[in-house]
């Protein structure tokens, strides 16, 4: 295994930088996105349920907080539920949205893409 180098394991994108312990957090995502892919930066909607980041987006969709490190299908029955990152280190090739300014977002929230 390289350092750095995004890898799969058992068919899941590796997202987390283990070269610093991070925080990881189990929540609820809003139902309707269909399955929001590993390493995808995330936001709340307005009732405080994970959704995908929107740079320059309205209200809480515009404020990044955190990234989710698994696959998650938020069209399944009974409410999507997923781990996020919300403090540590992630791998900038597994974001989905790799931009300098969603870099700059998540490492205001101390996420760190390297």
């Amino acid at each position: 295994m390289e350092f750095g180098k995004t890898e799969t394991q058992n068919e899941t994108k590796r997202v987390v930088n283990n070269a610093f312990p991070a925080v990881i957090l189990s929540g609820k995502f809003a139902a309707g996105n269909g399955v929001i892919e590993a390493g995808t930066p995330l936001a709340y909607d307005a009732s405080d349920l994970y959704v995908p980041y929107v740079e320059g987006g309205a209200d809480t969709l515009g404020q990044v907080i955190g990234v989710n490190t698994k696959d998650v299908d938020t069209d399944a029955a009974g409410g999507a539920v997923g781990p996020v990152i919300r403090l540590g280190m992630v791998r900038p090739e597994a974001l989905t949205d790799n931009t300098a300014a969603t870099i700059k977002a998540l490492a205001a929230e101390k996420i760190f893409a390297y």
